[in-house]
């Protein structure tokens, strides 16, 4: 693939508001694609190496491994993104994660996901500065999404505005995620990579 475009759109099951996931200028390549078994006894992993723009504005690089013929359909995901104005995420988590964040810079991020078809393991670093968030909920019967005011006091009571901390150790979340047989690759993997964030963050809830 070259220079093409991937959206993947979620719908929040509290809000029922749909957030999309752009990625722009992807480019793409795959390696040992087959159903061979002669072949898949030989080499039995898939390669996908992926360079592209998350959402349109910060560069991600992920390289996938997919076991052939895994009874449980193993895949390890690993990638890194570069800087960013974390204030730019709001198109996405505030429809699908019900929160606002007021400031923020995103330095950089790296993530290791190893998984099969019920769950998935890995660790997330994300190294940021100055976060402040602001928690939403929807209005009954609108689209409109209004500030909790004594929410987002309780928010940034616990949330930790860096990473690293005042010349602390960074912090690095190790995360677990049971699959919804339901839900598709993206979802799965933006899930459990999304939930890596905000435990670094210092939102385990």
């Amino acid at each position: 693939m070259t220079n093409g475009f991937i959206e993947y759109k979620e719908r929040h099951n509290i809000s029922r508001l749909s957030g999309k996931i752009q990625y722009y200028n992807v480019n793409a390549s795959i390696s040992n694609f087959t159903n061979d078994k002669k072949i898949i006894a030989v080499n039995n992993i898939m390669t996908v190496e992926m360079k592209t723009r998350f959402l349109n504005k910060s560069p991600l690089q992920v390289t996938g491994k997919f076991y052939l013929l895994h009874p449980n359909g193993r895949f390890d995901l690993s990638g890194t993104f570069g800087a960013m104005d974390a204030t730019l995420l709001n198109p996405v988590i505030e429809r699908t994660g019900l929160t606002h964040i007021k400031t923020g810079k995103i330095n950089r991020a790296e993530f290791s996901l190893r998984g099969h078809d019920y769950a998935a393991d890995g660790r997330v670093k994300m190294l940021y500065e100055e976060l402040k968030v602001a928690a939403l909920e929807k209005k009954e019967g609108t689209s409109k999404l209004n500030k909790r005011v004594f929410s987002s006091f309780l928010v940034n009571i616990f949330i930790i505005n860096s990473n690293p901390k005042n010349n602390q150790d960074v912090r690095v979340a190790q995360v677990h995620l049971d699959r919804n047989p339901n839900s598709s690759f993206f979802n799965f993997s933006w899930k459990t990579l999304f939930k890596g964030i905000t435990e670094t963050v210092g939102l385990k809830q």
